[in-house]
This record gives C-alpha cells, structure tokens and sequence, in this order.
C-alpha cells in the first residue's frame, strides 16, 4: 500500500513536469489550471499507484526476510518504475481528458459513454506516444521511487514496532507530498528542463 501512494504521487508530479517541458519556444512554461492539474495528473497518479502497488506486491512475496532488500535491488525496481510509468500515464491520458471535459461542461453526460470508448482506443497510441517522451521524466521518477522505496522497506524491517508499523505510511505520504508539491508548485521554468 505504501508504495502504491508513493508511485502515484510521483506518477502524478512526473505527468506535470512532462507537459511543462513541452511547451515550445518561445513560449514559457506555465501550471496547468487547478483543474486541469487535478484531472491530469489524477489519472496518471491512479495507473502509477497501481504500479507501485503491484511492485511491493510481487517485492513481498520474494522469499523469505529477515531484513530490507538492498539499495541496488530497490534502483532496479525503480527502473522498471521509470519505464513503464509513462507508457501507463500515456494511456490515462484521452480518459482524463473526457472526464475533465464532462467536468467543464464542454461535453454532456449522453456524449460519455462514446467518448469514454473513443478515449479506450486512442489510449495505446497515447501510451506510445508519452511513452516516448516521457522516458525521461519516467527514469528520474524512478529513480526517486528506488530511493524512496528503499528507505520505506528499511523502515519496515527495524525492532520498534511503532517504527516498523507507522513509519513506512509516514514515508510514504511525506515523501509523495514532497515531490508532487515541487511538481505542481516549483518553478516552472526550472522543472521543464528536468523534462
């Protein structure tokens, strides 16, 4: 569960970060609206959050342990993360765009059930597409997912049961909190570089 709060949260920041570095010359990156913030970057938190879930899933069922795995088991996991997050982001994309344009008003309840199917079968080109140039963003949110994944199984695994118990959510939330924050809020000139 830890991880899957954790991965979204950075799924959701790397999305913001992407589309900012996308904005071409001499165009200056801005925010998104609040709204087309929450819309975006919601679907691509959902997908990576069940990425991140589906890797401490498959983590916890590795053997038998008495301690962490080590930092170079969580980079490589992290990796994966950083592939296959954008692929997955991409793929949110045409659905969080009809749910975000039946939230304005551009599009009425009776249109939803076409555009949600057109939406299904334009998300393996978008999921391509972002894929591609989402690589980027994708292994630098991996590469914090690693670290942070890391630290959060280390917490798990120490003698203090409040430790053991609490520490790995607080982990996971603060850290999520974190770096979705400097992607929603930070600079938006400095964070498109990093895109």
């Amino acid at each position: 569960m830890c991880l899957g709060i954790y991965g979204g949260m950075l799924g959701g920041g790397a999305l913001l970060v992407n589309l900012l570095s996308r904005t071409k010359f001499p165009q200056t990156p801005e925010h998104l609206s609040v709204e087309s913030t929450v819309f975006m970057s919601g679907g691509a938190a959902l997908v990576c959050a069940l990425l991140g879930g589906l890797i401490g899933v498959i983590i916890s069922k590795y053997g038998e342990r008495e301690q962490s795995h080590s930092i170079l088991v969580w980079l490589a996991l992290g990796f994966l993360f950083g592939v296959f997050s954008p692929i997955l982001t991409g793929a949110s994309i045409p659905i969080s765009g009809v749910l975000m344009s039946l939230n304005q008003g551009v599009l009425s309840v009776g249109d939803l059930p076409i555009k949600l199917i057109e939406g299904i079968l334009h998300a393996p080109s978008f999921a391509f597409t972002h894929g591609v140039f989402g690589l980027f963003t994708g292994l630098l949110a991996g590469t914090l997912f690693g670290v942070g994944a890391a630290a959060i199984d280390w917490t798990n695994y120490q003698s203090h049961r409040f430790v053991s118990t609490y520490t790995p959510f607080f982990f996971a939330v603060s850290l999520g909190i974190l770096f979705y924050s400097i992607a929603a809020f930070g600079p938006p000139e400095t964070l498109a570089k990093l895109g």
